[in-house]
């Protein structure tokens, strides 16, 4: 497939590096089972008596990790979903979109799985999806007027 030709700004400027298949490698990348499995053959005296199956938990898939693979900077992908960028591809950052939901239940699932050191999970899911750490702030047998008091606040 030929590249895809933008040129940034009133001076020509590089084109982009952008693919139209880059949208299906992203989904493809992102749409991936928690677990690996290796398969190796199972031996005895040398010679093949079935095959053993190992599990190993694979990393979450990022957009930095994408960028690296198809072989361009993180901060060229943030440009193809930057709507006021030249380099803007409305696909792109819609297939982007969809994917962090992809990340996110990958996220999840690992993290349920135990996976993750519990810290660390949840330094990753509030940093990079939408989850936030909900705290509820209940002040009972407090006025809001005694709270003023105690500031010093005069009320009128």
């Amino acid at each position: 497939m030929e590249e895809k030709e933008n040129h940034q700004g009133e001076g020509g400027g590089r084109p982009t590096k952008y693919r139209d298949e880059y949208c299906d490698r992203l989904v493809n990348f992102f749409d991936q089972d928690i677990y690996e499995e290796i398969k190796t053959d199972k031996l005895k005296n040398g010679v093949k008596v079935g095959t053993d199956v190992k599990r190993f938990p694979r990393k979450l898939p990022t957009l930095v990790g994408f960028a690296k693979e198809i072989g361009i900077g993180y901060s060229t992908l943030k440009d193809w979903c930057n709507e006021n960028h030249p380099s803007y591809q409305g696909k792109f950052s819609a297939t982007v979109t969809r994917v962090k939901d992809l990340q996110r239940d990958f996220l999840i699932q690992s993290g349920l799985l135990g996976l993750f050191n519990p810290q660390a999970f949840k330094f990753v899911a509030v940093n990079i999806t939408d989850m936030v750490d909900k705290r509820d702030h209940n002040i009972t047998g407090v006025s809001l007027a005694d709270i003023a008091a105690e500031m010093g606040c005069k009320g009128e």
